[in-house]
């Protein structure tokens, strides 16, 4: 049974911060995170957008609709609590009807980002097919349990029947999370096998695998994390928190990623020098370089690295070349 009005009221007005308080820094975080997207977006914009491939751009354009759409709504939600409606009906305060949106939110980030990362594991991977198999109908199974999330909020309106969906918000936090995993596994495991025994690839290799784990991290651990908290209280108000931070760590993420490629292109260029500058060096022996002065000196092929579109989009050819 739903609370009325009157019963709301009165167990806002005893804890106002445990009521009132996740909606206030739920909107503070997503103003915040909302900047960080937007300075992250002009910075592409400076130094990547003009060369940039057309399915980076699409995916730069989704990530600012999709922040954007997020903080205008909240500011509307928001409006709506504490201006428009205050004091006129506090059953709004507990109403699942504007949290429920999230799920879409959510789940529109996530999509974006696991089709970004899917297609990076897969070519990381040699094209292994078990990835997109796998993938893909656990995002189609993810993408089914937030909008049944959405459509259950019409029947549950309030805050307080939450849990009388919870197969809903499983299936979508749990798949989600799922997923993360499954890519952030896939592509370590891509990156790692592609050493090459040279230097300059291999160091550009763990700065690679520390920036994959770096950016799948924080949105699995959100996503975990907003799972243990719908499942020990789904009815707080703390779900808000939660359901506003997890799209925007998606998209913060996955700029990320788009961006690190300026600082990596600048990394293998300095290594790349520093090296050129010394005389030929036998392949690594025992984690070492040996120089051989018997050896004529002349250029060293690298294995091919092209970082074009994004740091996933990178491409490693294991044949090495002879030494000429």
């Amino acid at each position: 049974m739903v609370a009325t009005d009157e019963e709301i009221k009165e167990m806002i007005l005893e804890h106002p911060m445990k009521y009132l308080g996740p909606f206030f820094f739920g909107a503070v975080l997503d103003t915040l995170l909302y900047g960080v997207i937007i300075s992250k977006i002009i910075y592409w914009g400076d130094w990547s957008a003009k060369s940039d491939s057309r399915k980076n751009r699409i995916v730069v354009f989704l990530i600012f609709c999709l922040s954007t759409g997020a903080t205008v709504y909240i500011i509307y939600w928001m409006s709506t609590l504490f201006v428009q409606g205050f004091g006129k009906s506090y059953q709004s305060f507990l109403s699942f009807h504007y949290l429920a949106w999230y799920s879409v939110w959510e789940v529109g980030a996530c999509t974006v980002s696991h089709l970004y990362y899917t297609e990076r594991a897969y070519r990381l991977n040699d094209n292994r097919k078990w990835i997109p198999l796998v993938i893909l109908p656990l995002l189609l199974i993810s993408i089914a349990g937030a909008i049944g999330v959405r459509v259950a909020s019409f029947k549950y309106s309030s805050l307080l029947l939450a849990g009388k969906f919870s197969s809903f918000a499983y299936t979508w936090l749990i798949t989600g999370a799922l997923i993360d995993i499954i890519l952030l596994i896939a592509m370590t495991k891509g990156l790692a096998k592609s050493k090459t025994g040279w230097s300059t690839t291999d160091h550009l290799l763990k700065k690679l695998i520390k920036l994959s784990v770096e950016t799948q991290l924080p949105g699995t651990l959100l996503a975990i994390g907003f799972m243990l908290q719908y499942g020990i209280r789904p009815t707080s108000t703390f779900c808000v928190i939660w359901a506003v931070v997890l799209p925007k760590t998606y998209m913060i993420c996955l700029m990320t990623v788009i961006n690190s490629r300026v600082t990596l292109r600048r990394t293998l260029e300095t290594l790349r020098e520093s090296e050129e500058n010394d005389n030929v060096y036998r392949p690594r022996r025992n984690g070492c370089h040996e120089r051989d002065d018997d050896i004529p000196v002349g250029p060293i092929s690298y294995p091919t690295v092209f970082i074009e579109s994004s740091v996933a989009e990178l491409e490693l050819d294991d044949r090495m070349q002879e030494v000429k």
